[in-house]
């Protein structure tokens, strides 16, 4: 349950047969808002759930348990903190129960990128599974064991392959390069705010703005930005029909910057 104003979520549980009601959990950020995700995922256990917080200031995986044969006589009890450091989790992609192994997508080593990450739900064996950087995203069977992967980066179309958790993928599918086109590399660039916050960017620049430019020549410059909670333009990853126009703008003698504001993942 969500407040309106998005600074407080409830977890209840609900005996759906007398319609007995607990709430076992509450996350606040009174002078924030919490995100909501679909990261809630009970263990075949019965007595265990996963979650996602951002309570110590980054979005982490949480491992509660509960009263298996009675849910609702107690509040849900924090066990661990899956895993921890200066990133954000982007999403529980799945569990394999099996072998207790949780994996989970974030920006972790660097935040313009998202990567296949696995931990065991002891907390220990953390390691990457993604093998390439830019963007990974993966959509698990409902066993843990295989999952599709689609890899992009800035100038890379997406590319889709079938994967096994043990590292062996098979490329299913692959956009058409772009690389015939002569496209312009972003040149990535990190400011600071006031508060010292790193702010993520990159620049464009057209043909015409190189060494052979006119002395004290001006270029129009376009400014690409959402500004907006979680929506990241700065992002190693296939930027889709705005990438393509970003690129033809810059042909055209236009030089595009974008940036990202705090809040962003």
């Amino acid at each position: 349950v969500l407040n309106r104003k998005q600074d407080t979520l409830d977890l209840y549980f609900i005996n759906t047969k007398s319609g007995k009601t607990r709430k076992v959990l509450t996350e606040s950020e009174p002078d924030a808002w919490v995100n909501v995700n679909d990261d809630f995922r009970i263990l075949k256990s019965g007595d265990r759930f996963l979650w996602t917080s951002w309570r110590d200031g980054h979005t982490h995986v949480y491992s509660y348990s509960f009263t298996g044969g009675d849910p609702l006589s107690t509040d849900a009890k924090l066990e661990r903190q899956l895993e921890t450091g200066d990133y954000e989790v982007l999403a529980i992609n799945a569990v394999d129960q099996d072998s207790g192994t949780v994996f989970f997508s974030a920006s972790k080593d660097d935040p313009r990128e998202e990567k296949l990450f696995s931990i065991k739900l002891d907390g220990s064996g953390m390691r990457a599974v993604s093998a390439e950087s830019g963007s990974n995203s993966a959509a698990f069977a409902e066993n843990g064991k295989y999952y599709v992967e689609t890899h992009s980066t800035m100038l890379a179309p997406p590319r889709i392959s079938a994967c096994s958790v043990s590292g062996s993928c098979q490329k299913i599918w692959e956009g058409r390069s772009i690389a015939d086109y002569n496209p312009i590399p972003p040149t990535p660039l990190e400011f600071k705010g006031d508060d010292g916050t790193v702010l993520y960017s990159y620049l464009i620049l057209p043909p015409n703005a190189g060494p052979n430019a006119a002395p004290n020549a001006k270029i129009p410059l376009i400014v690409y930005i959402y500004g907006g909670p979680v929506g990241q333009t700065v992002q190693q990853a296939w930027g889709g029909t705005n990438a393509l126009f970003h690129q033809i703008l810059a042909k055209e003698g236009f030089a595009i910057f974008s940036v990202d504001n705090r809040g962003t993942p």
